[in-house]
């Protein structure tokens, strides 16, 4: 009994301490992933893939893929975006470098797609944008300012579109992309030819000389840029012309705006004095509204309009101030016309009395 007793004992006390054991043991802990960065060759190619999506990517932009095939350039962008995100932690992840990489040649694929998608549409559209274009520059001046690069411009367009008539869509991409060039940089050379001479007519060169005379400088460089090859270039100087003439411009009529809406509340300050917003309660407010439209065009940097809607401000309140001259002028009248006849009734009620007092 005894040695049984012993025996259960010790097997006990080896299961308390085998118990006692596995609670004392540190739990297990998940040994982190190691990060490794890529290599020289896979970060070059991922360089390499990033450039030939972007190349791709402007290649469907400069034949309106986006317009023509939008459904499908939602898809594409997408993908190229999941890329340039992948793309941020490439330099130190390896994983991350290479799925960028396969994300910017999925892009580069389905931008080259859209642009096989786009390209039978491009010249039914550029057809029509380019002779709107070419109207546009007309009706501007181009005909007038700009006459041999015109018939420069015509020449490019001709010739493209004769390239893309007789099969060879691709090798006439180029020639229609210059001549809508061509055609967009003469409209905003003709623009800002007329913008200059408005700004020189009407004296307001003082206002900006600086951006007037870089118009200027501009502007006479556009003649010797507009050839065949440099279309894009010309587009950009034209632009940059009318831009710094536009500039010099609103810098004018911002002032004179200014002139506009001070004359403007000098007449209502005039024509309150005088209760015009009672007196002439209509004309007020049409003065007040217009008052309102000039300073939102103001905001809106729309001086032309500001001004105009200044001056009209500034009418009306004189307006609205004369009708309440008027009106208390005709009041004024009226009261003096009713005291002189109440006077005269007066003088008739007293002659009368003393009529019938002599009769006593």
């Amino acid at each position: 009994m005894k040695r049984k007793f012993s025996a259960v004992t010790l097997i006990s006390v080896i299961a308390l301490l085998s118990l006692a054991a596995c609670k004392g043991a540190p739990p297990a802990q998940d040994v982190p992933e190691e990060i490794v960065p890529p290599s020289s060759d896979e970060l070059s190619a991922l360089d390499a893939a990033k450039a030939a999506a972007e190349k791709a990517r402007a290649a469907a932009v400069d034949i309106d893929a986006q317009e023509l095939v939008s459904s499908d350039w939602d898809k594409a962008e997408a993908v190229m975006n999941k890329a340039h995100t992948l793309a941020l932690k490439a330099t130190d992840d390896v994983e991350a470098c290479l799925s960028a990489t396969a994300e910017y040649q999925s892009a580069e694929k389905l931008y080259k797609d859209l642009y096989a998608k786009a390209l039978p549409l491009f010249a039914a559209s550029s057809r029509e944008r380019i002779a709107r274009a070419r109207e546009a520059a007309v009706e501007a001046g181009a005909l007038r300012y700009w006459m041999n690069q015109l018939s420069l411009a015509d020449t490019v367009s001709e010739k493209a579109f004769a390239l893309w008539d007789s099969g060879n869509e691709s090798d006439a991409v180029p020639g229609i992309l210059e001549a809508r060039d061509a055609y967009f940089a003469l409209l905003s050379a003709s623009h800002a030819v007329r913008v200059r001479d408005r700004i020189e007519t009407q004296g307001y060169k003082d206002d900006d000389p600086e951006n007037f005379a870089l118009g200027n400088e501009k502007l006479n460089s556009f003649a010797a840029s507009f050839k065949e090859g440099g279309m894009k270039a010309s587009r950009d100087i034209a632009d940059e012309a009318l831009l710094r003439f536009n500039i010099a411009l609103n810098k004018a009529l911002a002032r004179i705006a200014g002139v506009s809406a001070r004359t403007a509340e000098e007449k209502r300050i005039d024509a309150d004095k005088i209760k015009a917003s009672v007196a002439s309660r209509d004309t007020w407010n049409e003065a007040l509204d217009s008052f309102t439209a000039g300073e939102a065009d103001v905001a809106a940097e729309r001086y032309d309009d500001a001004i105009e809607n200044f001056d009209l401000s500034a009418s009306l309140f004189e307006k609205a101030g004369s009708e309440a001259a008027d009106k208390r002028a005709r009041a004024l009248e009226a009261m003096q016309a009713a005291e002189e006849a109440i006077k005269a009734s007066d003088e008739k009620a007293a002659a009368a009395e003393e009529v019938l007092e002599g009769a006593n």
